[in-house]
């Protein structure tokens, strides 16, 4: 009966270890035509003939143990098989720092993407607040140009006792470009500025625009601030 048992299982581990020669030449195919799913059934393929060769091997070798059999002969035997699993284990290693480095790079190529789109959202946002602070930019008073070439420079003025500051903009506009001017409309400024309660504003011009004027620095010749 022992006999029986143990020629079935030399039987069957010597089918292992064919199937177990064919996976492992298989191998560099399997990685050259780079399907991820396909290598990943490769890998699991070599583990369940390792696995079994392995419990195979144990139970042949128990049954050698119980013939006494030369120990000696018995490790031999042992050696020999486990260099065929190890070079097993050497293609499943192969198999698996290729996984592995297709999934960094995967994750690499999403992390950019993700990133590319979150640096697209936040360029379109910037450009989504520059235009609505030009937008309202435009609705403030302002003495520009309505052509695209104009200069502004900042300037202060200050009353004599020194008390009172305003910082304001000075707008240079080329004469053959200047076409009209926005009203200042001084009521307005000072409903909006409480803080220029000090100050007496002069404003007959109900215009909402001003015409052309002869100067490249632009003044309201019919405004005037008084302190």
């Amino acid at each position: 009966m022992t006999e029986e048992n143990d020629s079935k299982s030399s039987v069957e581990l010597a089918t292992k270890l064919v199937q177990l020669g064919s996976a492992r030449d298989k191998t560099e195919t399997i990685l050259q035509a780079a399907k991820e799913s396909a290598i990943k059934r490769h890998v699991e393929t070599l583990r369940e003939i390792i696995n079994e060769v392995n419990k195979l091997v144990r139970t042949i070798e128990a049954e050698k143990i119980t013939a006494k059999e030369n120990s000696d002969e018995i490790d031999t035997w042992i050696g020999e098989i486990e260099e065929k699993l190890n070079e097993g284990d050497d293609k499943i290693t192969i198999l698996e720092q290729w996984l592995d480095e297709t999934r960094e790079k995967r994750e690499y190529s999403d992390q950019k993407k993700k990133l590319d789109f979150e640096m697209e959202l936040h360029e379109a946002k910037m450009k989504l607040q520059a235009q609505k602070i030009n937008k309202e930019s435009s609705k403030e008073p302002t003495s520009r140009s309505t052509t695209t070439r104009v200069e502004i420079y900042a300037a202060s003025i200050k009353s004599l006792d020194q008390k009172f500051e305003l910082e304001i903009e000075m707008s240079k506009v080329d004469k053959p470009e200047l076409m009209k001017l926005n009203n200042p409309n001084y009521a307005h400024l000072l409903e909006r500025y409480k803080h220029l309660n000090g100050a007496k504003f002069e404003d007959p011009d109900t215009r909402t625009q001003i015409p052309e004027v002869p100067y490249n620095v632009m003044n309201l010749p019919s405004n005037s601030v008084t302190f």
